[in-house]
């Protein structure tokens, strides 16, 4: 093989996901060597209460099944500056993508306003049952807004370039679409960016979250979908795949700075390639061999990897039998005269076909099963199908989990993902270099922990997660601990700030135990200013070089259901006459409280602001142009009347504007 002539290698150093039975991607990977089954088996009831209609579940084709994502009409708007209209008519994929990338760049311990380099990001989503077909459209009438802004909140196009203005990304903000391999393609895509230096950090990932959330699917013989709902990829019972809900996203930086910045690695990527089928297979939505095989030989030649080094291969794995028998006949062609075993895993079984979300799921299981060294266990396997014919391959399919044995200089794996269309993908990882650093060392002086939230809810909750995982992990490092909560995260109005020895002071304290450390001066200044709400402290002066950046958890969202049907629309009732009736020169009495609750509720729902102040005038409350326009359409069609834009210029208040409408309803009688 040809020897590389500089560094390619890319470092995984942040990542998050939420899958069918799993919030994070421990939980997940807890699932997966627990071999859990996470496919949800709906009732009759659950599905016509998420407006499956009665014919269709009477239907004996209909199958009642899928990976199901809890909470996934929840979402954090106020976090991300969206008001509350927003975020009711945001697609789910993205609300939770949302969320998701903040928690993979808090894993990575990386803020975007502070990094001084250009942060990128490649993404896509799922095309499939959209809330805005399935849900929006059908409201529309009553939603009181117009296409250009549902499709700005929806439309595939924006998702990355959404993400890039909310969290401040500098770096190229490209949607990627390739059908099931789309998340993975996005890797591809992104590694491509940072080692041709258009990026210094970048993340990439995929989201699927299909609506209805509680649904199944109409089984048709001869297509993907499985009869039974259950996938079992290479089983001699496979019959096809189940449909899953799930997102996830990793970072990414070139693996020589962020050995040198201090950044834990997850795992490292070698190599990726990315090709299409072309037109040698028997159909456009058929997989080919000649591709698949070829896109394999392409990873590894980049990853400078001899077949026989790899031990693991995640499969794209749809249990279909085409899919099945076509893929591994491309890697019985890759791997041929290797002697050694080759293991060969499969996700799909676990949370369902995830769509444009599949590469990244098989992604993170692979990653995490290089960190923890054990090769996972396939669940729903039992033999391997005679359509496949294992026997006399170095592939197995294991279904206990085993220690992974290094026979190599090192770990090496594989992941596939292939879309229908015949873009295919694939990445060479290996494990994360060794960390010769001593861990856990004892701090020669006090160092200072620090935490902020938007509130005293979520700064409590904050605490508790943080006393739970300093004690499941008491060898952590202290001093990292602190250097990765003052650089790592971003500051919010709400503070605390511990000064410890120990990680036994930190849990104490944590906990609300009083401990007395003696702090520097230097320490307790800084310490006083971050209390005061300082945001530009150099905590440099801290730490000497050498330090690392550790995951620690994750921002404590503080979730609301946001959901719009044309169901339960809540929208304003107003009552324009009071329950006294009319005044004694028979004028109807204006009841002026129900005037103002209205334009209350109204402006709940549409500025980001959620603790109204009737009396703060309209852009002092975090109102613009945008909210103006879509303020006065539904305030005019609530009370029907016939406000001007422009109202909104003379910058009232909740109570100024109900005294201006009140004597405009008067007027009028």
């Amino acid at each position: 093989m040809i020897e590389k002539n500089l560094n390619t290698d890319i470092a995984i150093i942040g990542m998050a996901g939420r899958f069918p039975g799993a919030d994070n991607v421990d939980q997940f990977w807890l699932n997966i060597i627990n071999r859990i089954h996470s496919i949800s088996q709906f009732t009759d009831v659950e599905l016509l209460e998420a407006g499956i209609a009665p014919e269709i579940l009477l239907n004996s084709n209909y199958v009642k099944a899928k990976g199901y994502l809890k909470n996934a009409d929840y979402f954090d708007a106020g976090f991300f500056k969206f008001s509350k209209h927003e975020a009711e008519i945001l697609d789910p994929q993205y609300r939770l993508f949302f969320e998701v990338v903040w928690e993979a760049l808090e894993n990575a311990a990386y803020v975007p306003d502070d990094y001084q380099g250009k942060i990128g990001i490649f993404a896509g989503s799922s095309n499939i049952d959209t809330y805005c077909s399935t849900n929006l459209f059908n409201a529309q009438s009553t939603l009181l807004t117009d296409n250009f802004t549902i499709a700005l909140h929806n439309a595939k196009d924006f998702l990355a370039t959404l993400i890039a203005y909310k969290l401040n990304l500098r770096g190229p903000a490209i949607t990627i679409q390739t059908a099931c391999s789309t998340s993975l393609v996005a890797l591809c895509l992104a590694c491509q960016s940072l080692l041709s230096f258009e990026t210094d950090i970048v993340i990439a990932g995929g989201t699927c979250v299909t609506n209805p959330l509680k649904s199944g699917y109409l089984f048709q013989d001869g297509m993907m979908l499985s009869p039974s709902g259950k996938c079992s990829t290479f089983d001699a019972s496979a019959d096809g795949a189940v449909l899953g809900n799930g997102l996830g996203a990793v970072v990414l930086k070139r693996l020589d700075e962020a050995q040198k910045d201090g950044d834990h690695i997850h795992a490292v990527i070698k190599g990726y390639a990315v090709n299409n089928d072309g037109s040698k297979r028997i159909g456009f939505t058929a997989p080919g061999v000649a591709g698949q095989q070829a896109v394999i030989e392409s990873a590894l030649k980049k990853a400078n990897i001899r077949p026989d080094m790899i031990s693991y291969i995640e499969a794209h794995g749809t249990g279909t039998i085409l899919g099945d028998l076509i893929e591994v006949e491309a890697l019985k062609q890759v791997f041929k005269g290797v002697s050694q075993s080759i293991y060969l895993g499969a996700v799909k079984p676990n949370i369902g076909h995830l769509d444009a979300a599949s590469g990244i799921a098989g992604l993170i299981k692979t990653v995490q099963a290089l960190k923890h060294r054990i090769l996972p266990p396939n669940v729903n396997f039992q033999c391997a199908s005679t359509h496949i014919a294992l026997a006399d391959t170095p592939f197995h399919v294991n279904t206990a989990s085993a220690d992974w044995e290094n026979i190599h200089s090192a770990r090496y794996a594989g992941v596939s993902s292939f879309g229908m269309g015949g873009t295919n993908a694939h990445v060479v990882l290996t494990e994360a270099p060794d960390d010769s650093r001593a861990s856990n060392t004892v701090p020669q002086e006090p160092v200072l922990l620090i935490l902020s939230a938007r509130s005293t809810v979520a700064l409590n909750q904050m605490q508790q997660n943080l006393l739970a995982f300093l004690e499941g992990h008491s060898g952590v490092d202290l001093t990292d601990l602190a250097y990765t909560l003052q650089v790592g995260r971003k500051c919010f109005k709400h503070r605390l700030a511990y000064a410890c020895r120990t990680i036994e002071d930190a849990i104490n304290q944590l906990k609300g135990v009083s401990i007395d450390v003696v702090s520097s001066q230097e320490l307790t200044d800084l310490s006083a200013q971050w209390l005061a709400g300082q945001s530009n402290i150099d905590w440099s002066i801290l730490h000497s070089a050498g330090r690392k950046r550790i995951p620690l958890p994750a921002y404590p969202f503080e979730r609301e259901r946001y959901w719009i049907s044309r169901d339960n629309l809540n929208l304003p009732r107003f009552k324009a006459v009071s329950d006294e009736g009319f005044s004694k020169n028979k004028r109807p009495l204006i009841n002026v409280a129900e005037v103002e609750k209205t334009i209350e509720d109204i402006f709940k729902r549409f500025l980001v602001k959620k603790n109204i102040d009737n009396a703060m005038n309209f852009y002092s409350l975090g109102g613009d142009s945008l909210s103006a326009l879509l303020i006065t359409h539904e305030i005019n069609k609530a009370l029907n009347l016939k406000l001007p834009f422009s109202i909104f210029d003379n910058n009232l208040s909740i109570k100024d504007l109900c005294a201006y409408i009140v004597n405009n309803i008067e007027n009028q009688l």
